[in-house]
Formats: C-alpha cells, structure tokens, sequence
C-alpha cells in the first residue's frame, strides 16, 4: 500500500470541507461542467464563422482555433476519466457502496494522482488561448469577434474554477477517503 498526497496548494475552503464529495462532484458537474460544455459549443459555432480581411489576423485565427482544439481535446479526455471513472466510483465509495478490492482503490489512487499534472497542462492550454485571443482582438473589433473573445475568457475561467476547486477540494478529500479502504 502507498501513501497518497494530492498536492493542494491551498486549503480547502470550509464549505466544502463539512459537505460531502457527492455534493461537490454534483456542484463541479452542475456549475462548471454542463456551462463548460455549451460555451464550448457555442465557441465551436462561432470560431469558422470569422473571416479577418487580412494575413496576418487570418494566421492569428489560425492559431487560436489550432489552440481551442487542443483545448477541446484535453477536456474531454478528462471529462471521459471524470465523469466515468473517478467521479462515480468517489460516490460509490462515499455512500459504501464499492468494493474494498484493495489493487482497485490503490489504481483509483494513483490516477487521481496523475491530475495534477494533466491540470497544469489544461490551464497551459488556457494561458495560450488567452495569449492567441489577446493576439487576434484588435481596436475596434467586430462584433462577431467581441463576442468570441468573451466567450472564450468565460471557457478559460470556468476551466480555471474548475480545477481549482477539484484541486483544493475533492481530489485531497477523495484521497483521503480511499487510503482510508486501504
């Protein structure tokens, strides 16, 4: 058996220490996840749309959509872990429910582990499309591109509470709860 320690940066904010996992992965899936998924979509949708007049913002477009689909990548990559791996077997554990099998939960161990790292990646990921969206807006802008660049800041801060909120919360909380099985 190994010792697991998820590397929290900061605390874990008291509301959410006193609730259950079950109660936050609902709150992460609920407040970030379904918004992520249609601002997603929407950007999707409006991205092919914009057509700049000039090389050098068609190349910027170019790189910012180049960007978003690596974003749109890595997302759901861990949307499929998450939401069909770790957060069901969080709950499953918490209400009692799974199996003690002790290689399963050292495995569940050490994928949560694993997150802090693809996190980092994510929000690099997200830097770079704030950088490309910064490169693309220009003075004036066009509406169409206005409301792009909106939408993709709202993507990268809901991506960033997101993960911030698993990384101070439910991921040191989870680890705890499954070295307890142990």
């Amino acid at each position: 058996m190994s010792k697991f320690s998820y590397p929290a940066h900061l605390p874990c904010e008291t509301e959410w220490a006193s609730r259950s996992l079950t109660e936050l992965v609902t709150h992460l899936n609920q407040r970030y996840r379904q918004p992520t998924h249609k601002r997603i979509e929407t950007i999707r949708t409006l991205l092919p749309q914009i057509m700049p007049s000039c090389d050098q913002r068609r190349e910027d477009y170019h790189r910012l959509a180049n960007i978003f689909a690596s974003l749109c990548e890595t997302v759901e990559e861990q949307v499929l872990l998450k939401d069909h791996i770790l957060y069901p077997a969080i709950v499953k554990l918490e209400r009692g429910l799974s199996s003690t099998d002790q290689s399963a939960l050292d495995a569940l161990c050490e994928v949560i582990m694993t997150l802090d790292d693809e996190h980092k990646r994510l929000r690099c990921i997200a830097d770079a499309l704030g950088r490309s969206v910064a490169d693309v807006t220009g003075s004036p802008v066009p509406v169409d591109e206005a409301v792009l660049a909106s939408d993709l800041d709202m993507l990268a801060l809901l991506l960033y509470e997101q993960l911030n909120l698993e990384d101070r919360c439910l991921w040191p909380r989870a680890l705890i709860l499954l070295q307890r099985q142990l």
